[in-house]
């Protein structure tokens, strides 16, 4: 019978159990999802209504599947699209497009009441634009991305 008190000394780890420990760990990590995403290209531009800067509202970009992108339209018609965080760009690849514009969305008109709730109010730009699908308007976002990509747009609407 041994004492109550006797501890077993214990073995240490060997370096090749350790080893296989941690690669165990990496591989099990991999499979739940530590997937990178979707490759994010810079986009930048601007939105044209009957040749003039549409100054102010939205630009989306819809992929087949993933992570839509978006970008504020400023003062001068310029977007830069975000994704993940502000400005990283679009997923690579094709997209279908849709351009919001709403008395909303008027800076001057959102500042004229701080914290107060405002209305979308009236669309600003044919209800088509506001619909990926409808809007008649595609883009493709290589690898390398896209700088000063115009988006035209008519007052009559698509194909107008």
């Amino acid at each position: 019978m041994r004492p109550a008190d006797a501890v077993k000394p214990r073995r240490p780890l060997s370096l090749a159990t350790i080893g296989l420990c941690l690669a165990a760990s990496a591989t099990v990590s991999a499979i739940v999802g530590c997937e990178s995403g979707p490759e994010i290209a810079p986009v930048s531009g601007r939105v044209l209504l009957d040749g003039e800067p549409l100054p102010f509202g939205f630009v989306r970009f819809h992929p087949v599947s993933g992570q839509p992108a978006q970008g504020e339209i400023g003062s001068d018609g310029g977007f830069t699209m975000s994704t993940v965080s502000p400005g990283d760009g679009a997923p690579v690849g094709r997209h279908r497009v849709s351009v919001l514009c709403f008395e909303g969305h008027d800076p001057a008109r959102r500042n004229s009441s701080p914290g107060a709730e405002v209305s979308l109010g009236r669309p600003l730009l044919p209800i088509a634009y506001t619909r990926s699908g409808m809007s008649g308007l595609e883009i493709e976002v290589p690898p390398e991305g896209l700088q000063d990509h115009v988006i035209e747009l008519s007052s009559s609407g698509p194909g107008g």
